[in-house]
């Protein structure tokens, strides 16, 4: 479970997108903070193009992104689900840090951050996004394991190493292990955790590194074979040697 949000942002604190237009709005919020939570970002501008980022609040229901659900009035709303709300004319959205507590950015204003409880905005209620998946999150970088490193947050995690593999989530930026690797659908898919694949779009593979321990083993091993083949040589020459002596004895014996 993620730690709830109770307190305002810091100017620079990652990963909001400071700077644009939609800074301290709800929106924006929403987007941000359901990104940081699941690893996925809620809704497009345009669910039937797919593209965009996010647009008015009231629309969050209809262009939700794989593979975010759109629950009812009737749903019970959990801890990282975003409420969308009919307000006013654009509509408003808040996020869900607990199962009974939110958190908000209202209009633009940068302090108009609201930690409350869940039902002390009043206004009604259109529908729920809920992500059902849990995210798949990257880790630092290992030289001792195969890993790929992701550059772009739009790239999709699927169940199956296939195109037509359900959508899972989408990847967040950093390096990934490689568990499995196949082809498929003209990609390379990397299984960065179990049932959970990724296509070498915008990736870097970095092969495992030998480490220090590896390479000084190895030195010791090729060290000792030399030394053995050295002693090979010598035991040889001493048994050329020995029939040399025992030759002669038989000579001078004779």
């Amino acid at each position: 479970m993620f730690a709830p949000r109770t307190k305002p942002l810091e100017y620079g604190e990652e990963p909001w997108a400071w700077g644009v237009d939609s800074e301290y709005q709800c929106t924006w919020w929403c987007f941000w903070r359901f990104y940081q939570v699941h690893g996925i970002f809620p809704t497009y501008q345009n669910r039937e193009t797919k593209t965009g980022s996010y647009n008015n609040a009231n629309t969050w229901t209809v262009n939700f992104r794989d593979p975010v659900e759109v629950k009812g009035k009737d749903y019970k709303p959990v801890a990282g689900d975003i409420v969308v709300y009919d307000w006013q004319d654009l509509g408003h959205v808040i996020f869900m840090e607990t199962d009974t507590t939110t958190s908000e950015y209202r209009k633009g204003d940068p302090n108009s951050f609201r930690y409350a409880r869940f039902g002390d905005f009043k206004s009604e209620i259109l529908g729920y996004l809920h992500c059902p998946y849990d995210p798949v999150l990257p880790i630092g970088r290992d030289t001792g394991r195969d890993q790929i490193e992701t550059t772009d947050p739009d790239l999709r995690i699927r169940l199956l190493p296939s195109l037509d593999g359900e959508i899972v989530g989408h990847v967040q930026i950093g390096f990934y292990n490689v568990l499995d690797k196949k082809e498929a659908d003209g990609y390379t898919w990397y299984e960065v955790e179990k049932d959970r694949w990724i296509a070498n779009i915008t990736t870097v593979y970095h092969g495992k590194e030998e480490d220090d321990f590896v390479k000084e083993f190895e030195r010791f091993l090729n060290s000792t074979k030399a030394r053995i083949s050295a002693l090979e040589s010598e035991k040889e020459e001493m048994r050329n040697d020995m029939k040399q002596i025992s030759n002669i004895a038989r000579r001078w014996s004779e």
